[in-house]
């Protein structure tokens, strides 16, 4: 299994890179949000999730753990494939997902391509109860900065306190000015998917 890859970007896509590992090249599937920030070149480290199938072997990259996690959500519930679950999150970040699940808003998963009513209905009922799982429910709501909120979180991903504080302070600094929960937590994911 693939946990990570790191390399130069070869070439981008639609929902795709092609990412030189070492002069070997790996086809990684992306949400297409997190694609239109890259450049060719670019260094960047990817969790990669791997699909085996029959007749497919295919990988799927992530810039942080959060998306990693909600892409294995989704694929777990029946009748979502990858490529629908990477169509939700190249719509909606993880956090703005979570928000509209919890508050059972299927109009605006129904915007997401390839999404019916019952599809959505699907996912919010699959996913209302595991959304604690992956982000703390109190955590989607909080609107303000908040260090120990989201050392929290970075804990629940896998940090240690020592890496989680490093995480949030290298954020402060980048940033240099308080920022709200969302930002933070963003920022905070970003910098350590670079690491």
């Amino acid at each position: 299994m693939i946990a990570h890859l790191k390399g130069k970007i070869d070439r981008i896509s639609q929902n795709f890179l092609d990412l030189d590992v070492n002069g070997i090249g790996y086809g990684v599937f992306m949400p297409g949000r997190a694609l239109k920030d890259l450049k060719i070149n670019q260094d960047i480290k990817l969790f990669i999730y791997t699909y085996v199938r029959e007749n497919e072997i295919s990988l799927y990259g992530f810039d942080n753990l959060l998306d990693k996690e909600f892409f294995k959500k989704l694929i777990s519930i029946s009748g979502i494939g990858p490529k629908l679950a990477l169509a939700i999150l190249s719509v909606y970040e993880p956090i703005n997902l979570a928000k509209i699940i919890l508050n059972k808003n299927l109009d605006s998963l129904i915007k997401v391509p390839g999404v019916g009513a019952k599809t959505a209905q699907r996912i919010i009922l699959e996913l209302q109860e595991k959304i604690g799982l992956i982000v703390p429910q109190d955590k989607i709501e909080i609107s303000s900065n908040s260090f120990d909120e989201v050392m929290e979180i970075l804990v629940t991903l896998g940090c240690n306190s020592k890496e989680a504080m490093e995480v949030i302070n290298k954020v402060k600094k980048i940033k240099n000015k308080d920022l709200e929960f969302n930002e933070l937590i963003t920022e905070s994911l970003k910098v350590l998917g670079e690491n």
